[in-house]
């Protein structure tokens, strides 16, 4: 089983360890290496840097330190979806339930076949970011309301071809 390793920016998003991202710098580490040092030692500690910054991942507290300014961040241990030659053969009569599916979608409004409009509550944090990247360029509109549309069979082939492009 494959484990992913992120943390949490000031926009409550989650971003992977060792990631591209737009707005922060690379971390030294991955989540292949948190995983490592994790493994062999759970209550431990690995040094790593960002940019100009030095920072210390605490196991057991689930927190990052910057060693300079001392604030924190929350950091999540997520179990990752297999690559498909990892994943096991799968019968017929297997349906889509066990899948991995994002955190934000709505775990009750999964349909075996087709899709689901799924209203995105105003206090949510997802609208707020879409909110947020809306309002950069179409500063004179206002959002009436926000829906989201889960359609696990789409969300399974694009994992799939994702993979593929890797």
């Amino acid at each position: 089983m494959a484990y992913g390793w992120y943390w949490l920016d000031d926009s409550k998003q989650w971003i992977e360890y060792g990631e591209e991202h737009p707005r922060h710098c690379r971390a030294t580490v991955t989540s292949e290496i948190l995983e490592k040092e994790f493994l062999a030692d759970p209550s431990g500690v690995v040094l790593f840097r960002a940019g100009s910054q030095k920072y210390i991942l605490d196991f057991e507290d689930m927190v990052q330190r910057n060693l300079d300014y001392k604030t924190e961040r929350k950091v999540e241990r997520r179990q990752k979806p297999l690559l498909c030659e990892e994943r096991p053969h799968r019968s017929q009569n297997t349906t889509l339930s066990n899948a991995v599916y994002p955190q934000q979608w709505d775990q009750s409004a999964l349909p075996d076949i087709g899709f689901k409009l799924v209203e995105v509550s105003e206090s949510s944090i997802e609208y707020i970011n879409i909110k947020h990247l809306f309002e950069k360029t179409m500063k004179n509109y206002v959002i009436r309301r926000l829906q989201r549309i889960q359609n696990p069979t789409l969300w399974q082939v694009f994992q799939w071809q994702k993979e593929q492009m890797k």
